[in-house]
């Protein structure tokens, strides 16, 4: 596990429910982890955007900001959710990434 490099989003973190903050940290390592191994991404900048862990590329420019954060869903349960630029809603999925507005591909049976 990377150390926090803003202590208010440590504080953020720390917050949570420990299964809520055992998947946001799963998923911060994955942004992070994907952002090392990508070329021309450089460095990210760990901060708070609307209250929410966001990872910018500010040393390159290269890329939109992503947000990580649960989703409230109206029956009290929880989601996590990766935001990107323009606010679209990207959800993970047991068989996939699904944007807002588009629909993903089924799974195929298994034989």
């Amino acid at each position: 596990m990377r150390r926090f490099s803003d202590p208010q989003v440590a504080a953020l973190f720390k917050a949570y429910p420990a299964a809520v903050r055992a998947k946001l940290m799963a998923l911060r390592e994955l942004v992070l982890d994907t952002a090392a191994r990508t070329a021309g991404v450089g460095p990210l900048t760990e901060t708070l955007k609307w209250g929410q862990p966001s990872y910018l590329t500010e040393e390159t420019g290269s890329g939109t900001t992503v947000r990580i954060d649960r989703l409230k869903a109206e029956s009290g349960g929880e989601k996590q959710a990766k935001g990107a630029h323009k606010m679209k809603r990207i959800t993970l999925t047991k068989c996939g990434t699904h944007e807002s507005g588009k629909s993903h591909p089924k799974p195929e049976a298994a034989p």
